[in-house]
């Protein structure tokens, strides 16, 4: 009757002995499933903790039950030694992401080295990211390199924009208008400032064992081969894009990126339009690797590393300076082109017009960069004004500057460029204010020029402002003869055929009432050239003599001529009767009288030797025709002698 019982017994007993071990061994039953939930919830952690805690409980027992639950463990931390494996793939973790994936890995005992597959991972990504980038930015500029800079110069607002853009315009970040080589610059530097300090941060925490994992110290040449080939990578990356005279011979522009010389660093003497674009960049570009050196300092690499980036600097400077200077005087030989003509009227140099001040604001513009490309931003940059010749070749850089305007001014003075404006003076008008304006550059735009100069650093601007002092000098004297020239054969070419028009003969003279026509065309034609003069040249004040000068240094020249041309055509005249000799005497006796404030001493000769043979007359009534004839020339050249007397 008890055997139902007892067997029910049996089943209880086994049943809570079954249950009893389940509870005892719940931990390792469970693992798998706790495995799979923490490897969904990202607890690595707990998983590795748990793996080993139960192969220290377990990993030595012969129970096959106990053996098919480690089965199913050991394959699940497999999969998450994949998926940690995966995860040190992402080169875009923070470093301390990055250390924890190594640290589990080395918990878990993966084969190799999980530190340095890490390392390698992020050196071979660098790399990788600034090859891209570099194949992005050269296939659009292979394809639009003419297009975005025709777009940029004939944009509305194009001519508001400064000659050098600075990076911190938003118009001028706009990537529509950037050139791809800055664009790439940018990009370039942006990728190796986020990822390089990370890369060295890992190395230096490896070879001193803070990752959880003995260090290899065979691969410190290794490591320090990674830093500065990457750093001398990217060096040379920036170097064929906007400096490709830098590279060496052997450069390899097919490995660095082969820009087609568009990039203008590469010989702003020979630079197109488009090149010249993107050259007035390098400023910017400057600013972006003195950033990156910076950052590099911060984070305490090694010298020789930020030796490269030094090397980079320097030579961007050279060339930035370089790219300036020529920029400048380019724009200044141009400004001819610019010019409207508008006048404006100073007392102490008379009508001037906005060339000058072009000048000056072009000058003004460069001088804060000369500064930023010339002076080291702190002792770890070359001071590249200690080589032997630095200071000599700058000076002779600035003397160039400043003599440059003396072409422009020449150009707008000859030749016949079209105007912006809605007029173009004539001739000789821009002849006298292209004198103006080269007075005023002299006595007004050098010495401000030289002051802002003076805050570029220990620079010696002597010699530089004389040679260019000279060169103006010159200049004014050319167009001082230029503009003789022009007024001075008109003037002397119509006094022969006025003396002689109407086929007079001086054989056949009537009786004299008057000074003859040609005598009052001289006086008009000298009065005329006075007017144009006297117009241009500054306003006469009490105690000043400029003005008076220029329009007498002027006139005496023309007189001069005047003089010479009567006296030869008086010498041809081979035949002359009495009243020949009176209208000659009268014509030679006015002449003298109304320019005696304008005749030199070789004129005045001149002049006299035209009269010497007229001293005698022949009749008594001579004299009395004579007066009577000036009287006659006073009365109908009041206004004209007037004229010629009140300006000395």
């Amino acid at each position: 009757m008890f055997v139902d019982v007892l067997g029910r017994k049996d089943r209880a007993d086994a049943t809570r002995n079954a249950l009893s071990v389940l509870h005892r061994f719940k931990f390792l039953f469970n693992l798998p499933a706790n495995i799979e939930n923490n490897l969904a919830k990202g607890d690595y952690d707990r998983i590795i903790d748990e793996y080993e805690r139960a192969k220290s409980l377990y990993g030595g027992s012969e129970s096959d039950i106990f053996n098919i639950y480690l089965t199913q463990v050991e394959k699940r931390v497999e999969t998450l030694k994949e998926k940690l494996q995966d995860q040190l793939e992402n080169p875009d973790l923070e470093i301390e992401a990055q250390k924890r994936l190594i640290a589990n890995l080395v918990q878990l005992n993966v084969e190799g080295d999980p530190a340095w597959h890490c390392l390698d991972i992020k050196y071979r990504h660098l790399l990788n990211e600034l090859d891209s980038c570099r194949d992005e930015y050269l296939s659009r500029h292979r394809q639009n390199r003419t297009e975005k800079q025709q777009q940029y110069l004939l944009s509305p607002s194009s001519k508001n924009l400064p000659l050098f853009p600075c990076d911190g315009d938003e118009e001028e970040r706009q990537h529509d208008s950037l050139p791809e080589t800055v664009l790439f610059v940018q990009d370039a530097t942006a990728h190796l400032e986020e990822q390089f300090p990370d890369l060295w941060r890992l190395g230096q925490s490896y070879f001193k064992g803070e990752l959880v994992v003995s260090p290899d110290a065979t691969r410190q040449s290794v490591f320090k081969d990674m830093i500065l080939g990457g750093i001398q990578y990217f060096s040379n990356l920036i170097r064929a894009a906007i400096i490709p005279q830098t590279l060496p011979e052997d450069g390899g522009s097919d490995q660095f990126g082969d820009w087609g010389g568009e990039t203008g660093g590469a010989d702003v003497n020979a630079a197109s339009g488009g090149d010249r674009f993107t050259a007035n960049w390098l400023p910017s570009c400057l600013r972006t690797v003195r950033r990156t050196h910076a950052s590099f300092v911060e984070v305490d690499l090694p010298g020789q590393a930020l030796d490269i980036i030094k090397r980079l600097t320097t030579d961007l400077r050279i060339q930035c300076l370089q790219m300036i200077f020529q920029t400048v005087i380019d724009q200044v030989h141009a400004l001819h082109e610019k010019e409207e003509w508008v006048v404006e009227t100073t007392d102490e140099f008379g009508a001037v017009t906005e060339m000058p001040e072009m000048f000056e604001r072009l000058v003004s513009q460069s001088v804060q960069l000369i500064k930023e490309a010339l002076l080291s931003t702190d002792s770890r940059e070359e001071d590249i004004l200690a080589h032997e010749t630095a200071h000599s070749d700058l000076e002779l850089l600035i003397q160039n500057v400043l003599s440059s305007f003396a072409f422009a001014l020449e150009n707008a003075a000859v030749e016949n460029y079209a105007s912006l404006g809605d007029s173009l003076p004539s001739d000789s008008t821009r002849l006298l204010l292209c004198r103006n304006n080269c007075r005023f550059t002299l006595t007004h735009v050098l010495p401000k020029i030289q002051k802002s100069f003076q805050e570029v650093g220990q620079l010696s601007l002597e010699r530089p402002i004389a040679e260019a002092c000279k060169g103006y000098h010159v200049l004014d004297g050319k167009l001082f003869e230029a503009y003789l020239e022009l007024k001075c054969d008109p003037v002397v070419a119509m006094i022969e055929p006025s003396m002689y028009v109407g086929k007079f003969d001086w054989a056949r003279c009537p009786k004299p009432a008057d000074a003859r026509d040609y005598v009052k065309e001289i006086l008009h034609n000298v009065i005329s050239v006075h007017c144009e003069v006297d117009r241009v040249s500054a306003t006469t004040k009490k105690g000043s003599t400029e003005e008076s000068s220029s329009t007498t240094a002027v006139l005496k020249r023309v007189v001069a001529s005047v003089a010479e041309e009567v006296n030869r055509l008086f010498c041809c005249i081979s035949r002359m009767n009495s009243n020949g000799c009176i209208q000659a005497w009268v014509d030679i006796h006015c002449l003298q009288t109304a320019l005696k404030h304008y005749l030199t001493e070789a004129a005045d000769n001149f002049l006299s030797d035209a009269a010497k043979p007229l001293y005698d007359l022949e009749r008594p009534g001579d004299r009395e025709i004579i007066q009577t004839c000036i009287a006659e020339f006073n009365k109908r050249m009041k206004f004209h002698l007037v004229v010629l007397k009140m300006v000395q």
